[in-house]
């Protein structure tokens, strides 16, 4: 059987693992721990950030959800700060008083 050479392409031996397989040769691995990947800002310049951020701040509610997580169907205190009409849609007067 012939032993399978590195799949990043050079001519050196692959390393072979039990669970993960064919992995990169030792000197492309070596290789990899050198490289220092460039951190990149989300956004290059102040308007698109202080716009984008705008957005965020006003549609931040668009997201929540009735129900907290669990087993008990909680009303999310959230959601009935955010959204106060439509909580008596969801929950009873009871479930609204406990919160």
């Amino acid at each position: 059987m012939k032993k399978p050479t590195c799949p990043r392409g050079c001519k050196n031996l692959a390393i072979i693992d039990k669970t993960l397989g064919i992995l990169p040769c030792a000197k492309c691995r070596k290789e990899d721990e050198q490289f220092v990947a460039p951190t990149t800002p989300e956004f290059y310049n102040m308007t698109k950030i202080q716009r984008v951020q705008q957005q965020r701040d006003m549609h931040d509610g668009d997201i929540l959800q009735p129900y907290k997580h669990g087993k008990k169907m909680n009303p999310s205190p959230d959601f009935v700060r955010a959204y106060p009409e439509k909580a008596r849609d969801y929950f009873s007067d009871e479930q609204l008083e406990k919160l």
